[in-house]
């Protein structure tokens, strides 16, 4: 059995490089493996694996301060066997809402108790469209501290972190919500040079074989558009509203937090 596992998900990358950063602290302890969830194929191949450890490490962006529909489903149907966990959230919205408490739950319905979470402030994929300010808290000695408490921590704590201000968008459909507030990549066609990498980076395959965009599928995270190298696909912003939020509230420093 191997000592340490990173299961993650990350379209455009914020998330991923905090659990790459993860996994060079964890490798010198012992056996690491690292898994990204992000691609539907990864997600459908280990449905059907049981995958176990001694310490689960899982990491997960916020969208509309929950956890995205994807993982929450990754975790409801495989097979997870370990004898603890570790959480870490990622955000890009003003705070971390409701996802803490529910990737939590969600692991104690599989019965693997957690025994210390970190949330953590990233860049919001949205904030590129405006070029907006963001200000990122230093992540190396705070996840360092952080995996050094976690792996000899072996009882579950009854830390119950404060449920952030909830918004009317805690309460509505995370898919909706995205439609609501951004439109579906488009795609100029007159720069694109026909390299496919949006089909390969989408995190539910809603691009196809056409580059077209399936606008019921879309989930608005920005991935076709970050690693499309001809700046031939663009997302635009409906509500006035959401871009004052991306301009003004969410460049706000804000700092690592770590509960144990």
């Amino acid at each position: 059995m191997q000592n340490y596992c990173i299961i993650y998900f990350s379209p455009t990358g914020a998330t991923k490089t905090i659990s790459m950063k993860i996994y060079s602290f964890l490798k010198v302890k012992g056996e690491t493996d690292i898994i990204d969830i992000t691609k539907p194929q990864k997600r459908k191949f280990y449905e059907n694996e049981v995958i176990c450890g001694k310490h689960l490490f899982i990491a997960a962006p916020v969208y509309a301060h929950k956890i995205p529909a994807q993982i929450k489903s990754f975790i409801e149907i495989c097979s997870l066997k370990f004898v603890k966990a570790s959480v870490i959230i990622t955000y890009g919205n003003a705070n971390e809402g409701y996802a803490l408490q529910q990737i939590i739950k969600l692991l104690g319905k599989k019965r693997v108790p957690v025994v210390s979470a970190a949330v953590m402030p990233v860049r919001h994929s949205y904030q590129d469209l405006l070029d907006a300010e963001f200000i990122a808290p230093e992540t190396d000695d705070f996840l360092s501290n952080f995996i050094e408490k976690s792996v000899v921590q072996e009882k579950q704590k009854t830390f119950n972190p404060k449920v952030k201000r909830l918004t009317v968008a805690c309460f509505v459909n995370q898919d909706f919500l995205s439609r609501v507030n951004v439109t579906a990549p488009s795609l100029g066609r007159q720069l694109c040079n026909n390299c496919k990498s949006c089909i390969s980076v989408c995190p539910v395959a809603a691009i196809d074989g056409n580059l077209d965009v399936d606008k019921h599928k879309c989930i608005r995270c920005g991935a076709c558009v970050k690693y499309c190298n001809k700046n031939a696909r663009k997302l635009k912003i409906r509500l006035p509203i959401m871009r004052w939020y991306l301009e003004h509230k969410i460049p706000i420093p804000k700092e690592n937090k770590a509960y144990y």
